[in-house]
């Protein structure tokens, strides 16, 4: 794979304060690791032999991603704003996420809470079930969207702690949140202390085994704001620590390559988007089928969200009363 064509994914790339940087271990189980890559921001990547996680080190301090977070949504998402019209009409359950959530909790009622919930749109879906939602993000414009545009009264701007109060819920929803805070673990046990006994907590963040092996991984250069990237092992330690039971866990989906744009009819290009093909194809399935659609000038189809691999899906169920963090 030629590196003109593969550095398209680093469209976005933070520039962190060295300044703010600091060595850590593992934040899911403390383990020491060994360097593995080093991204295209500069930050190094270890892997982890205890619970197969994935680490930055050094790592931006909390303030400093505190403040690169207050305006994310605006800025640096790849995450495209709700449009109400759309979702007005849209089936709650076509997410497949919530379909297989609601095979263990009925959702209307419950009292769900979706930390890092950004412009609201999982929110707004959930609320058409007659779930009573609440939501929570560092990012005011995203918060102010979601309140005004989208009428969810319960988001506001604050991290999980400010929401400890609000408890016990029936489900917690961590949708590409987990991979972002310094201090993960401390979220997920936060989580577990407001929900309800066999309330749900699920997560959907990028699978670190994706990159196990890859000498140019491309989970390491679509997104550089993650801190840290899970496996299903990392899954396991995590329930174990935290007495949860895991009730589904999957691989699935695809990265988001917007911004990859293959120019029609030049030959070295083909040759590389060929490349990229065969390359990315056969370490996610159905990657190669999206950028045979980008070389030809041609917007693809939508995906079947169950294949692919990019992915966890994890789906704990609180086993224990909850406890204050």
């Amino acid at each position: 794979m030629t590196e003109t064509v593969l550095s398209q994914l680093d469209g976005r790339i933070p520039v962190w304060d060295t300044q703010s940087l600091r060595d850590r271990h593992c934040p899911f189980c403390g383990g020491v690791g060994q360097g593995r890559y080093i991204r295209r921001d500069g930050l190094h990547v270890r892997s982890c032999d205890t619970c197969g996680a994935f680490f930055v080190s050094p790592a931006p301090d909390e303030e400093s991603l505190g403040l690169f977070y207050g305006r994310y949504h605006a800025t640096h998402s790849r995450e495209i704003r709700p449009g109400a019209t759309a979702l007005l009409g849209a089936d709650p359950y076509a997410d497949f996420r919530i379909a297989e959530v609601s095979t263990y909790v009925n959702l209307s009622g419950a009292r769900v809470l979706d930390v890092g919930c950004g412009w609201g749109a999982l929110l707004y879906k959930l609320g058409k079930t007659g779930a009573d939602v609440y939501g929570v993000d560092l990012d005011a414009e995203a918060v102010q969207f979601a309140r005004d545009d989208l009428h969810l009264p319960n988001v506001r701007i604050g991290r999980i702690e400010d929401c400890t109060h609000m408890g016990p819920f029936d489900i917690i929803a961590m949708l590409d949140f987990i991979e972002h805070p310094v201090c993960p673990l401390h979220a997920f046990r936060v989580a577990a202390s407001v929900l309800k006994p066999g309330g749900l907590l699920m997560i959907w963040t990028p699978n670190a085994l994706i990159g196990a092996d890859d000498p140019q991984p491309m989970l390491f250069r679509v997104d550089l704001e993650h801190m840290q990237y899970m496996s299903f092992r990392t899954c396991w330690y995590v329930a174990q620590t935290l007495a949860l039971q895991i009730v589904h866990m999957e691989s699935l989906g695809f990265p988001d390559l917007d911004g990859i744009v293959l120019p029609r009819n030049d030959p070295i290009v083909s040759r590389a988007s060929s490349s990229i093909v065969k390359r990315l194809g056969r370490k996610v399935p159905g990657v190669g089928r999206l950028l045979h659609y980008c070389r030809r000038g041609v917007t693809p189809p939508p995906a079947d969200p169950r294949r692919g691999s990019y992915n966890l899906f994890c789906i704990f169920r609180s086993c224990i009363s909850p406890t204050r963090p």
